[in-house]
């Protein structure tokens, strides 16, 4: 399945909601490395993101310096694009054995 990278320098809910909802059936990477977000942002864009995982893809969040801790399992979140790529390859392979 096609993954699609998206930088995100500011932090704008309605304009990651449509950039969200633009992407229908593709893997989701939205790359915020550049952006200053915090959690309850964060949680707004997940929210969005559910539909990715009842249509088969996977959706994930790109942001360094991270209290990974501090936020639900169920999100991705990584530090780096390799680690996106690698969890969507996971994932995928997982949604293959189902």
């Amino acid at each position: 399945m096609k993954t699609k990278v998206i930088p995100i320098t500011e932090v704008e809910i309605k304009k990651i909601k449509n950039r969200i909802n633009q992407n229908n059936n593709v893997n989701l990477v939205l790359d915020m490395r550049s952006a200053s977000i915090n959690e309850t942002d964060l949680g707004k864009i997940f929210k969005f993101a559910d539909k990715c995982n009842q249509n088969g893809t996977t959706f994930v969040v790109v942001k360094e310096n991270v209290d990974f801790d501090a936020f639900s399992q169920e999100w991705n979140i990584v530090p780096t694009i390799e680690e996106a790529n690698d969890l969507i390859s996971l994932d995928e392979m997982m949604r293959d054995l189902e």
